[in-house]
């Protein structure tokens, strides 16, 4: 997979396929929804560690890890999970984007 800005390819069995990953997400939006839905489901976010997560060489999405709570955004679905400790399922999340202010440089 290539990462371009403009979406991500992909090569399978010869073909080219389009991935539908929005690469402008807009992180601050992001990181908002997904601290308002872990203190909605009544835990700390003052703490996060954040990764990025790779399968098969290929961009998949981002880990945000909280005090017993993991919040994982799935990229190509636009989509965030959010498990337990225990890895119980407890919200999933549609994830829309949020506005991104360009500021252009002086």
């Amino acid at each position: 997979m290539r990462i371009d800005f403009a979406g991500a390819t992909r090569r399978t069995e010869g073909r080219a396929l389009k991935a539908s990953i929005n690469l402008t997400m807009n992180s601050t939006h992001l990181r908002r929804t997904i601290n308002a839905a872990v203190a909605d489901l009544g835990h700390k976010t003052k703490e996060c560690k954040e990764s990025v997560l790779i399968r098969e060489g290929y961009f998949v999405g981002r880990q945000f890890r909280f005090e017993n709570v993991r919040a994982i955004w799935f990229a190509e679905e636009e989509v965030v999970k959010l498990y337990g400790d225990d890895g119980r399922l407890m919200r999933t999340l549609m994830v829309a984007e949020g506005p991104v202010e360009l500021k252009r440089a002086a």
